[in-house]
This record gives structure tokens, C-alpha cells and sequence, in this order.
């Protein structure tokens, strides 16, 4: 074997571990379920089985015996296969990444993958016509007349990305649109060079470079990006916790308790364990990141009425219709629209009025409804009271994020309010 052999063997099996690592580090360490991730993981590791594929058809090519003639054609055809594989999946990459910013065209999407199908099946014939490439009596690797056809095939592909680049470059970050052309010129440059001078595997170490590239360029700002939403999360879970425990919630709780003392000790003492249980509810909602039985969560909601029922007598009756219990939902889901009901609603009534809870099971879904007869709003403006309500929207948001589920609100200014939560059953 020649001296630039022995290198491009090394170069590539240097490559190959490099997207092994990388690989390994997006499945380990990243959400691997989420869909640009998962591309980015087939994208490592195709490039991994060009890499090696490559590197075996150099370490076979020239010898005589039977295991190196199967084994350079079948690392020939692995290597053009993969190669155009390559192609689509970045293709596919591509157009899911774009397709976060604004809406992209499917026809792209199925040109370029019509392409690497023609492009596959011209390598299958191949194998027999020999039009591509074929082997000497010796076992060596000869570009045939119409290598040049295999190449265009990919070269295609890239325009067509880099037209689609181009087109939607104002949705792309400056970071991203360097990145990805960067993915796309240093593979057609390499391309054309293989073309005109042989012996050199220059392709694939492009495009193992370029990978690296959009690695850093592109996939650390999306982990940053879920890192943020992460936060986000977290900090929402605090708003909601401190948007329930408001300090005239305290202090009017405490009041009840203090005054239970002298008129109803074991009321006094009732009403200290359900203030308890309340508070505890919300710091444990601080920590808890999965769904709760939805018994849990309705336990949390009895002690909050309990509290406010000593607080309003009877401006707050409580009616309960439970016919469903065996689900999950998010927690400090109920309390925040119960609580919304009894102060922006009930309350708001001299007479005071009722609060409903119930659920049921409905087109397999689990249907939870709070309603109330209380004063209602109009839902098409915006409360503004000087406060920040958080609670119904960080309520919808995590019964979507968590559940899959959706929340309507229906009002009428003087009649009521009614809020229904949808979770599905599976």
C-alpha cells in the first residue's frame, strides 16, 4: 500500500471516532427524542459507516485472496450508498430546522430524496455494468467511464440545499447560515477535487469537518435553547407557587386560625393541618417535574376551600361531581383556577355563590370542569388590576407540555365562569 494510503486510512478512522464521540454524546447527554437531536445522531452515524467503509476498501484494495474481494466491493457500494445517505439525512436536517422558523415546501423534501433513490439505484447497477467504477485482476479500484454521473447525483442535492439555504436565509441566525454553508462548500470543493485527481479521500474528511462545524455552530445553541426552557419551567413553577401563596392568603389564613383558638380549639386545630397540607402542596410543586394522581391533586384543592369556607361562611359552598379519578395531570393544575373562581369570582358577589368541580370520561379523554356562578369576565380583555396572572396561562402550558392536553375558559360577565381541561386517556 502507498504512503497516502496508509493516510487517508488514518484520517478516516480518526473521523469515524471523532463522530463515534459525538454521537455518544448527543445520545447520552441530549434529549435524544427530540427530532433535530435524533437527525443529528443518524447524521454521526452514517458519517461514522462512510468513514470505516472507506478505510476498509483502502486496506483490502490490492490483495488477491477471497475475503478481500468481496470485502472491497462490498466497502465500495457501502461507501457510495452511505455517502448519498448522507445527503438526504442532512437534507432532512435541513428542512426540519427550517421548518421551526417558518413553513418550507414538501416538494424540496422529496426532490432531493427522489435524487438519492436514483442516485442508490444507478450504484446497484453498477455493480454490473461497471459504469461507475470496477476492479482489476489484482483487486484494484478504477473509476469507470461515467464516474463523473455518481458524483453529480450529489452535487444535485447540495445546490439544491444551498438554493434553500439561500432562499430562507433571514430566518437563520448568522451562526447558522455560515454553518450550514459551510457544510455544503467544503464537500463540493472536496467533491471537485476527488473528480479531477485520484488517491486522495478528501470528501469524507470534509464532510466529517463540516459535521463538527454545525455540531458547534447549531446543535450547542439548540441544547443552550433547552436549557433556557428549562429554566423557564422551573421559574414558572415558582411564579405559580408564589401566585398561590399570596401574603393576604397568609395572613387572612393565620387570622381564621388565631380566632378558631378562642371560639373552636379542634376547629383551630383543623384548620391549622389544612393550612399545612396546603403549604407543603405548593413547596413539594416546586420539585415534582411529572405528572400527580389526580387524587393528590384534589386533596390540595379541598384544603385551600376548607381554609376559605372558615374564612367567607357561606359565600362559599362547594359542590364536587367526581366520576373520574384514576388519571394524572400536572401539579397545581386545579388549584389555580379554583382559587381564581372563589377571588375573581364568588367573592365578588355580595351573596357569595358556588364553586363545581367535576370530571368525567368523554371521547377517551378525561374531562375536569371548574365552574362558578360568580361575577365572570369577558374573555376577550385583558385583566388589568395591576397583578400578574400567571396561573391560567402557566396552567395551560404545562397541561400541553406534560399531558397533551388543553384548556378552554368560557366566562360571562354577571353569570360565571367555566374552565375545562382536556387530558387525554392514553
Amino acid at each position: 500500500m502507498s504512503l497516502i494510503g496508509y493516510i487517508n486510512i488514518a484520517l478516516e478512522i480518526f473521523g469515524s471516532l471523532i463522530s463515534i464521540i459525538m454521537a455518544m454524546s448527543l445520545f447520552i447527554y441530549s434529549n435524544r427524542h427530540e427530532k433535530l437531536n435524533a437527525i443529528f445522531i443518524c447524521l454521526f452515524a452514517t458519517n461514522t459507516l462512510v468513514l470505516l467503509s472507506d478505510a476498509v476498501a483502502w486496506g483490502v484494495k490490492g490483495h488477491t485472496a477471497l475475503w478481500s474481494f468481496y470485502g472491497v466491493r462490498i466497502a465500495n457500494f457501502c461507501v457510495y450508498m452511505f455517502g448519498y445517505l448522507i445527503l438526504w439525512i442532512f437534507t432532512e436536517y435541513l428542512i426540519t430546522f427550517l421548518s421551526m422558523k417558518t413553513k418550507i415546501p414538501a416538494g424540496t423534501r422529496r426532490i432531493s430524496g427522489g435524487i438519492c433513490i436514483v442516485a442508490v439505484i444507478l450504484i446497484i447497477v453498477s455493480q454490473f455494468n461497471h459504469m461507475f467504477y470496477y476492479f482489476d485482476e489484482n483487486n484494484f479500484y478504477h473509476r469507470g467511464d461515467l464516474f463523473w454521473l455518481s458524483q453529480i447525483w450529489g452535487l444535485l442535492v447540495m445546490f439544491i440545499n444551498t438554493g434553500v439555504i439561500i432562499r430562507y436565509r433571514k430566518y437563520l441566525q448568522r451562526r447558522e447560515f455560515f454553518s450550514f454553508l459551510f457544510y455544503l462548500v467544503l464537500p463540493i470543493l472536496a467533491m471537485v477535487i476527488q473528480m479531477k485527481v485520484y488517491g486522495l479521500a478528501l470528501l469524507y474528511i470534509a464532510s466529517t469537518l463540516s459535521i463538527l462545524v454545525i455540531y458547534s455552530g447549531i446543535q450547542t445553541e439548540q441544547v443552550r435553547r433547552l436549557q433556557e426552557k428549562e429554566l423557564e419551567l422551573t421559574e414558572n413553577r415558582i411564579a405559580i407557587m408564589l401566585s398561590q401563596i399570596q401574603p393576604h392568603f397568609l395572613y387572612n389564613s393565620l387570622v381564621v386560625i388565631q380566632q378558631l383558638c378562642d371560639l373552636d380549639p379542634a376547629m383551630a386545630k383543623e384548620a391549622a393541618t389544612e393550612f399545612a397540607c396546603y403549604l407543603r402542596s405548593n413547596m413539594d410543586s416546586l420539585t415534582i417535574k411529572k405528572p400527580i394522581a389526580f387524587q393528590q391533586e384534589i386533596e390540595h384543592v379541598e384544603n385551600y376551600l376548607s381554609l376559605e369556607k372558615k374564612r367567607f361562611g357561606n359565600r362559599v359552598n362547594v359542590v364536587y361531581d367526581i366520576q373520574e379519578t384514576d388519571f394524572m395531570l400536572p401539579p397545581l393544575t386545579l388549584q389555580p383556577i379554583v382559587e381564581n373562581a372563589v377571588r375573581h369570582g364568588i367573592t365578588k358577589k355580595e351573596a357569595g355563590g358556588t364553586v363545581t368541580i367535576s370530571t368525567k370520561l368523554q371521547n377517551e379523554e378525561y374531562v375536569i370542569i371548574v365552574a362558578d356562578d360568580g361575577a365572570g369576565f369577558c374573555t376577550d380583555k385583558k385583566l388589568d388590576d395591576g397583578r400578574a396572572h400567571v396561573g391560567i396561562e402557566n396552567v395551560s402550558n404545562r397541561v400541553a407540555r406534560m399531558c397533551n392536553g388543553r384548556l378552554n375558559i368560557a366566562s360571562t360577565p354577571g353569570e360565571g365562569t367555566e374552565v375545562t381541561i382536556f387530558i387525554p386517556k392514553q
